[in-house]
């Protein structure tokens, strides 16, 4: 039986971060569907956190999770979110999910949520209320 992301680790008050993820990586080494779990639900932060681990977990975790960087379509995405020194902001995402609400762009909003998926759950607490009605009415 699968865990839920819930019970693979706990979200503190700024969200899932390195602190919490690699415990959880090293607990889970061995389950690759909680690997999986964790790299879906938290991928920028998981693909972060690996760095952190001793090479033994880090490649372990590489066996059962294909991390794949060159996809055209994040790329394309991500020059048109002009990502600074940092990389793509919160600040961004939510200018981003509400520009494409106003243009109706639901294709652009379903790939903000394909590939920074951390990002746009917490950013939707910050998206303006009107914009926020309209993105929830994708799902």
């Amino acid at each position: 039986m699968a865990k839920t992301i819930e019970e693979l680790i706990q979200a503190g008050k700024r969200g899932v971060t390195k602190h919490q993820m690699i415990p959880a990586i090293k607990e889970n080494v061995d389950d690759v569907e909680a690997l999986k779990t964790l790299y879906s639900n938290y991928n920028e932060t998981f693909l972060g956190s690996l760095r952190y681990v001793n090479k033994a977990i880090r490649d372990k975790v590489h066996e059962v999770i294909e991390i794949t960087e060159d996809d055209d379509t994040k790329k394309a995405l991500e020059a048109r979110l002009k990502p600074k020194r940092k990389g793509v902001t919160y600040h961004q995402i939510i200018m981003a999910l509400e520009n494409a609400a106003d243009r109706d762009d639901m294709e652009e909003i379903k790939l903000i949520r394909k590939y920074y998926p951390e990002k746009y759950n917490g950013s939707m607490k910050y998206v303006s209320k009107k914009y926020r009605n309209i993105i929830e009415n994708i799902w």
